[in-house]
């Protein structure tokens, strides 16, 4: 692809994304580090990725960040690069309320880091295997808190002193646990405004 884009005249003035929507796949022998699981879960295997950006003259080659954004980000980092005031295009092409970041800044090297947020993420299924219900997880300051599966009970990470989530903390951080749930209950309820299915006819 970035070798069609040379030759037709695109790959001085395009700006490249490459990134996976989630971890792989283990029982297809995918290789996701040292993190736990992998896809379809809520342990960091499952929604930690690297995410690469090429833009020739902007992005200094060979640079490496460790600021942490969800792909919600593309959307405003897009508009931004292409000379939109997101300020003033708020209400216009997108809601007042927009939940991402542009990343910028940060892949021009202008800024080191995004500002501090919590990261929500959810799977939704639509199989009775699942029970038409959601798995979450919502990490805030290096802590984590997530429920695997709709059948399980939410769990408690330090990612910073264990980020490969080998230590279970919700009994015994139980401030953190009423802290985090509290948010990660917020999220829920305002993704619950989003129809994302018809009702069952049945």
């Amino acid at each position: 692809m970035l070798q069609t884009m040379a030759e037709i005249g695109l790959a001085e003035n395009t700006l490249v994304f490459f990134l996976s929507d989630n971890g792989g796949p283990m029982n297809m022998e995918a290789f996701n580090g040292p993190h736990r699981d992998g896809k379809g879960t809520m342990y960091e295997g499952g929604l930690a990725v690297s995410c690469l950006a090429r833009w020739l003259g902007k992005i200094k080659p060979g640079t490496v960040s460790e600021a942490e954004g969800v792909q919600m980000d593309l959307f405003p980092t897009v508009l931004e690069a292409v000379g939109v005031d997101l300020k003033a295009a708020r209400g216009t092409i997108y809601p007042q309320r927009l939940d991402s970041l542009s990343l910028l800044d940060v892949l021009t090297g202008k800024e080191a880091s995004l500002p501090k947020r919590p990261l929500y993420f959810v799977r939704r299924e639509a199989t009775w295997s699942f029970g038409m219900k959601t798995s979450e997880a919502l990490t805030d300051g290096g802590w984590k808190i997530l429920q695997n599966t709709p059948f399980t009970e939410r769990e408690v990470y330090n990612l910073n002193d264990d980020p490969f989530e080998t230590t279970e903390l919700s009994k015994k951080t139980r401030p953190q646990f009423r802290e985090l749930e509290a948010k990660l209950r917020h999220h829920i309820q305002e993704g619950g405004r989003v129809p994302w299915m018809s009702p069952s006819k049945e």
